[in-house]
């Protein structure tokens, strides 16, 4: 194919994934992903009506099967850090495992916000998923080093930050939201919260202030 028939064919491709495929509920539990063929694909996970991530597989069953069963899955950890980021068992290093709570609490967030679809693709799961990727600007996975997360002692940033880290309160919620519209500066707000001004600003958009 010259360059033209392939952007016409991943263009079908596209049309095919996005707009003719049906939406599955994505269901991190073991067995589920034995409903799936075991053929090359191309998936997306998506979250409300945003595509929020691209993935090509040569097995879909298998890859969706480690999925199910690794815990610490790379797409997991990314969707865990963005919705929990102040969960203190999520400031980790890499190569360290969640807890138990918390590979629960992320994988029912999942359940309860992803779906997926898949088309099969023999040729071009690469290109179809890098043309997405770059289309849609996807937001998981972040990695750990974009994300800016990583190894950190959290006593000794608490020497610095009281609360760094520490599950906020209603009345916290309720302060900060009275604050923001009162246009109190991000490093006011950290230095009242006794926050990273990161923490604060999260909070903000988790609020939707």
């Amino acid at each position: 194919m010259d360059s033209t028939q392939i952007e016409q064919y991943l263009s079908n491709l596209e049309e095919r994934l996005i707009k003719q495929s049906k939406r599955i509920m994505l269901l991190p539990l073991r067995n589920w992903e034995y409903q799936l063929p075991k053929e090359p694909a191309v998936y997306i996970f998506i979250e409300g009506n945003e595509i929020c991530y691209v993935g090509e597989a040569e097995d879909l069953r298998l890859k969706m099967r480690k999925f199910c069963r690794h815990k610490n899955d790379r797409f997991k950890r990314a969707f865990g850090i963005y919705h929990f980021s102040n969960h203190p068992d999520l400031a980790i290093s890499k190569g360290e495992s969640f807890s138990e709570e918390t590979s629960a609490l992320i994988a029912n967030k999942i359940s309860e916000l992803i779906t997926f679809a898949y088309i099969k693709v023999e040729l071009g799961r690469a290109e179809l998923k890098d043309l997405l990727n770059k289309k849609m600007n996807t937001k998981y996975p972040l990695t750990l080093r974009k994300s800016g997360v990583k190894s950190i002692d959290i006593k000794e940033l608490r020497k610095t930050y009281q609360n760094a880290f520490k599950r906020w309160s209603r009345d916290e919620d309720q302060l900060l939201e009275s604050l923001f519209y009162e246009n109190k500066p991000i490093k006011e707000l950290s230095d009242i919260f006794k926050r990273q001004s990161s923490a604060i600003r999260r909070r903000i958009e988790k609020l939707k202030l």
